[in-house]
């Protein structure tokens, strides 16, 4: 059943708007992802007051909010969780996507998109975070939609989840838009003018993929984890600061390039380890 679901939705809503040419195209499906997710955190905020003093105390000890060490126990999850929130700010994919739809794309206009986007991904990533730990501090799930329940009829979580597949399904399409306008760009090609076959070929192969994993694995958390301490670490700030130190005329001694290589070194041993801690966790929960 899970797999017919997927395929059902990957086929019939994904499939159609992937294959849109420009990002321009999917503004009124990401409009509507977009407020989807802001309806969803309007949501989430309403329903905080109600879950915080429900679990101000469990078993009549008060919680302690600073207590920080079960993070660091077990699955060392402290540090698979920063893994995730580097993974959040990986949108390097939607660059081109972005530069082609801007119009007039000079440098002012660019990094003024840049910064707003970011800007309104912090604010979002912190009303979501500080709600979700103050609606659940203790267990406090992966996906904020799991928490327990305390209501007997949550009719507006339930509003909530459909908002985040709403969500979900822009997101993937937009993804996919930037990811497609980058492999196009390495094979050569055009990435607004390009052979309608290669765009079917590419689109089904990557759907089918994504989809497939999607479906296969119970927990995406872990692996979400997994691409944020090991892929996302190295291609958003390894390479960067490889790039950064090859480039500049500075030699290797000068104080900005030693900082910018410890940075990397502890980034790149920050990556390993948390790699490390999510496959051993993978493998405990399989």
């Amino acid at each position: 059943i899970k797999f017919f679901v997927c395929y059902f939705i990957t086929i019939t809503i994904l499939f159609p708007l992937c294959r849109l040419r420009t990002i321009s195209r999917m503004r009124y499906a990401s409009t509507f992802g977009i407020l989807s997710l802001f309806l969803l955190i309007l949501i989430v905020l309403v329903e905080c007051p109600f879950f915080y003093k429900h679990n101000i105390t469990r078993g009549g000890q008060k919680i302690n909010f600073m207590d920080l060490r079960p993070g660091f126990k077990k699955d060392m999850q402290f540090f698979r969780s920063i893994s995730t929130i580097i993974y959040a700010f990986s949108c390097h994919v939607g660059v081109f996507p972005v530069l082609n739809s801007l119009h007039n794309p000079t440098r002012k206009r660019v990094q003024k998109v840049f910064r707003r986007a970011t800007l309104l991904d912090i604010i979002c990533y912190l009303i979501i975070g500080f709600s979700g730990y103050l609606s659940q501090p203790q267990n406090t799930p992966d996906l904020i939609l799991e928490r327990d329940k305390i209501f007997n009829n949550d009719f507006l979580m339930t509003i909530g989840q459909l908002l985040f597949i709403f969500t979900l399904i822009a997101k993937v399409c937009a993804n996919y838009n930037g990811l497609r306008t980058t492999l196009l760009i390495m094979m050569g090609y055009d990435p607004i003018e390009y052979p309608n076959n290669i765009n079917i070929t590419m689109t089904v192969i990557s759907l089918g993929i994504t989809t497939f994993i999607a479906a296969i694995f119970q927990k995406i958390s872990d692996y979400i984890s997994l691409i944020g301490s090991f892929c996302s670490v190295f291609v958003a700030f390894v390479m960067p600061g490889m790039i950064y130190i090859k480039d500049n005329d500075k030699p290797i001694t000068h104080l900005k390039n030693i900082l910018a290589l410890l940075f990397v070194i502890i980034l790149s041993l920050f990556g390993l380890f948390t790699s490390y801690c999510t496959i051993k966790g993978i493998i405990n929960h399989s």
